[in-house]
Formats: structure tokens, sequence, C-alpha cells
């Protein structure tokens, strides 16, 4: 029975962390959609510490950031259908 709890116990851990994902993954397609600007922010975790660089502002760089926006977009579309067949497949349950 305590081998059924705890698979039962990670199934519901990683049904909720898909979920989490699937709705930053969401989020970030709407702010991407809507945003405008010229300026991308950068940041990545190192050492327990976060280092953020704009890449216009502090490198100079110009002329990436409506490649970038793009295929951002298309990699969190491509992750986004991943991560609901994923979840549809954990949950056993049809998308309609």
């Amino acid at each position: 029975m305590d081998d059924i709890k705890r698979k039962a116990a990670w199934h519901i851990e990683r049904v909720d962390q898909l979920r989490r994902q699937l709705a930053e993954v969401e989020d970030l397609q709407d702010v991407l959609e809507k945003y405008d600007g010229e300026d991308f922010e950068i940041g990545m975790e190192m050492a327990g510490q976060w280092y953020r660089v704009k890449l216009m502002q502090d490198l100079g760089i110009t002329k990436i950031q409506g490649e970038l926006k793009k295929k951002l977009i298309a990699e969190l579309h491509i992750r986004k259908e991943v991560l609901e067949m994923t979840l549809t497949q954990l949950i056993g349950g049809d998308t309609k």
C-alpha cells in the first residue's frame, strides 16, 4: 500500500509541476504577443545569483530582437503542445 501511495503522490506532484509550466508558457506567450519594445532582458541563475542583461542597452545588440521574439513564440508553441499532450497522457483523459 505504501508503494501505491508513493506512486500516487509522485503522479500528483508531476501533474502539478506540468500544470505550473503550462501556465508559465501561456503567460510568456501572451506577453510576447503584446510586446512591442525594442530591448530584451535575459536572465540566468548561476551559483544562486541571478545575472540579467539587456541586449540592446547593455550589449549593443540591436538586430536580433525581432528574430528572437519569433523564435521564442515558436518554441513556446511547441513546448505548450508537448505539455498538453503529456498532461493528457498522465491524467488519462481526452482534451475535448
